[in-house]
């Protein structure tokens, strides 16, 4: 346990901080400075002897705490900051109101809190969140959580209070938005800031930047071609700028292409970030030679390309032959730190730093044994091609690499009209070879795919014979529990791929399959749910696969129906290429249509799911935001069919149809579903709505306006001559045409937290 400081201990650092605050330091060294006092000031038992102190300190907190001066920090550190200002904001003799303090104790909460998930310690960053408010802290029951996603949606999460789920769903952005996918163009690399407080001792501070690289061609011109790193120049004379020099200079012998003579000379300009700090330094690159070698193979358009994982972070100087020089002792264990603070999982460094790295790591994991962190050592630059955590090395399909180099090589059209017998015989052997999965046979217990020229390419045995795999509802292939289709923007196949059988071990398994056949990730970790106090466990099969690409991105999304074993609920999920679950909504009764189209005209899809409520015992329809749904449905009276413990999406409109009561010719009094969904784009959209019956009934048709008003209803062809068959006469002479149509549009809807009746605008 540390010693109590003295006196004479707390008045020296004192002093010492006052100096300290006083000089032109960076924020993020100023508020290291300023977290160690507090931490220092934190181990007296009584914290109202330190009044003094924390009334000369008062101002420095929001002058100084911003998320760029906390980002990165140890999580010591910010707890400290964190335990200081709640004990500030709660004691009357501090003037704690002002805006500018509560803003500082927000960023804190919410920095402290993103530190404590990133480690993986999802009960510490529970109590961050709950500190010093008026709500108490979880218990501490999140065991087995392995992501942020899977925490979430975590039943005890669902009830916690808004603003402290909107914390967490910040978090859960902010992590998505730094390790998700891979780039070409930009890197993590960790930075620090050193200063010499006396001639023996040095404070040193570490950050990650995010390394940003842009080229631009002069075709007319190649000597002037440009090379910016993050859009910041630095003089000529700068050792940074000889750096960069040399890496790219590096990046250029790792292909004999890159390394002739009159491929493009690029001049350098570099630094960042645009601030009164620049980092300067002799360990960026690695991470600059890796940015420009995959940028250098695009713009040579060269066939295999390299990108780069946005879930590593690079450090390390290199050689003019590709050798990564070492960084400093002094300064690794800061920028380790940096990296393990942060969403991040794997470092790289020079080979020679690894063995003082590793007594680094392995320090930082007894105190947070929960985090998934991966250190590697790299003699050279070449070895990192060759690791999946770190690149992914794509194949440009023949077709596109040609029409680039007809088009950008007049010296290649020339020739290749002169050797178009040779590129002909070779063309043909390419798309014999494609690697492209295009087609799948099933054969006992494995799926067989093969290119689109019927090659066989790989297969991959699933542990049981998948009979439905191809079954899709209503015939639609975007459903198809199987679909193969470039849906990452890499120009090559990957399939999605969804189990659907009783058996817990192997139902409701959601693959995503690289070109190669390599399993990029599997999705199976389904909840335990409980309606009404009742129990659903764990099991879940695929019901439908929805793919769908957003305007705003060159990846597709995957929306996906688990349906549980036997019969309810039903979960509607979202994930990301890279197998992140993004979101997702829990629905009491089966889903059987889904559509995604822009209702209100402000660029961003709505999300209509089609359906029956279990405990309604009719149809349904969820209306949601495409990119921010969660949460369940409403109950009506009857609470066995509310997610315990779980909330209402407040973006929710959640349509509930009458029962077809008296009109339900067929006798079995069967609860309705909505089957279909379809979009008139100029007028709004309809549903068709069935009876879970086995014998043909036919079915209503409901039409809406896009602000939920009911501007239609009518019967199938197949409802009137199914009635017809049964009774021997016409539906309406059996039934008044306006007291049916009163009876079957007391349609009811939720929006905005209540129950109301739709509008109706039928003539």
């Amino acid at each position: 346990m540390p010693d109590i400081p003295t006196l004479h201990d707390l008045e020296s650092a004192f002093q010492r901080l006052q100096f300290q605050i006083s000089l032109t330091l960076s924020q993020r060294l100023k508020i290291r400075l300023l977290g160690e006092f507090c931490s220092l000031l934190l181990l007296r038992k009584r914290l109202e002897i330190n009044h003094s102190y924390y009334q000369e300190i008062l101002a420095d907190f929001p002058e100084l705490i911003n998320q760029e001066s906390l980002e990165y920090q140890p999580l010591e550190l910010l707890q400290s900051l964190l335990t200081t200002l709640v004990y500030l904001d709660a004691s009357p003799e501090f003037f704690t109101t002002r805006r500018n303090f509560q803003k500082a104790l927000e960023e804190t909460r919410f920095r402290t809190a993103a530190a404590a998930f990133y480690v993986g310690d999802w009960s510490g960053g529970i109590q961050f969140i709950a500190l010093g408010t008026d709500h108490p802290p979880l218990p501490d029951t999140f065991q087995n959580i392995d992501c942020i996603d899977q925490f979430i949606r975590h039943p005890q999460i669902q009830t916690l209070p808004d603003e402290q789920r909107d914390l967490i769903k910040g978090i859960q952005e902010e992590w998505h938005s730094k390790t998700r996918g891979s780039s070409h163009q930009e890197v993590w690399i960790p930075l620090v800031e050193k200063w010499e407080e006396s001639p023996n001792q040095d404070i040193i501070v570490g950050t990650l930047y995010p390394l940003h690289l842009d080229m631009e061609e002069r075709k007319k011109n190649r000597r002037k071609d440009l090379i910016f790193f993050n859009n910041h120049p630095i003089g000529l004379d700068d050792l940074v700028n000889y750096q960069a020099q040399d890496a790219i200079r590096a990046a250029r012998t790792q292909h004999s292409l890159l390394r002739r003579s009159k491929t493009a000379r690029y001049s350098v300009t570099f630094g960042f970030p645009a601030s009164d700090y620049f980092y300067s330094g002799s360990s960026f690159g690695l991470g600059m030679s890796l940015l420009v070698l995959c940028d250098l193979e695009r713009h040579s358009n060269l066939r295999y390309q390299h990108i780069l994982s946005r879930k590593a972070a690079f450090t390390g100087g290199v050689d003019l032959h590709g050798e990564i020089r070492p960084v400093s002792d002094d300064s690794l264990g800061e920028k380790i730190s940096a990296v393990f603070f942060s969403p991040l999982e794997t470092f790289v460094l020079p080979n020679d730093n690894l063995k003082q790295g590793q007594k680094i790591v392995d320090s930082l994991k007894q105190k947070y044994p929960a985090k998934i962190f991966h250190l590697i050592g790299e003699k050279s630059i070449d070895p990192s091609l060759q690791k999946t955590k770190l690149v992914i090395r794509k194949k440009m399909p023949l077709m596109v690499w040609m029409k680039n180099h007809l088009t950008r090589n007049k010296v290649f059209q020339i020739l290749s009209l002169l050797l178009f017998p040779l590129l002909l015989i070779w063309g043909v052997q390419d798309f014999l070879s494609d690697p492209n999965p295009a087609k799948y046979e099933i054969e006992g217990e494995a799926i067989r795919f093969y290119n689109n020229n019927g090659v066989f390419l790989w297969q991959i045995d699933l542990g049981f014979v998948p009979d439905g795999l191809a079954v899709t509802r209503q015939g639609n292939p975007r459903f198809k529990r199987l679909q193969i289709s470039d849906f990452d923007g890499d120009g090559q196949n990957e399939v999605i791929l969804g189990t659907a059988i009783k058996n817990r071990n192997y139902g409701g398994r959601l693959y995503f399959i690289e070109t190669d056949g390599v399993i990029k990730w599997i999705y199976k970790d389904h909840p335990r749910l409980f309606f009404g106090g009742n129990e659903y466990t764990d099991t879940y099969a695929t019901s439908f696969i929805y793919p769908y690409k957003h305007a705003d991105s060159d990846a597709y999304d995957f929306y996906v129906s688990f349906t549980h074993r036997p019969w309810f609920p039903n979960q509607i999920m979202r994930f990301d290429v890279e197998g992140n679950v993004l979101n997702s909504f829990i629905h009491p009764g089966s889903l059987y249509d889904m559509e995604l189209f822009d209702m209100d005209g402000d660029g961003e899809v709505e999300l209509l799911v089609a359906g029956t409520n279990n405990r309604f015992n009719t149809a349904v329809l969820s209306i949601l935001p495409s990119r921010a749904f969660s949460g369940s449905v409403p109950g009506s009276g009857d609470s066995s069919c509310v997610l315990d413990e779980g909330k209402v999406d407040p973006a929710l409109a959640y349509i509930k149809f009458p029962r077809w009561g008296d009109y339900d010719f067929s006798g079995t009094n069967a609860r309705s579903y909505v089957n279909d969904i379809y979009i008139d784009d100029e007028r709004g959209f309809g549903v068709t709505t069935n009876i879970s019956d086995k014998d043909e009934t036919g079915s209503y048709i409901y039409h809406f306006s896009f602000d939920l008003q009911l501007d239609g209803l009518t019967l199938t062809d197949g409802y009137m001559s199914a009635y017809q068959k049964r009774t021997g006469q016409a539906f309406f002479e059996h039934f008044n045409r306006r007291d049916w149509l009163q009876s079957m549009t007391k349609i009811k809807l939720w929006q905005n937290g209540s129950w109301k009746m739709i509008d109706k605008s039928l003539k």
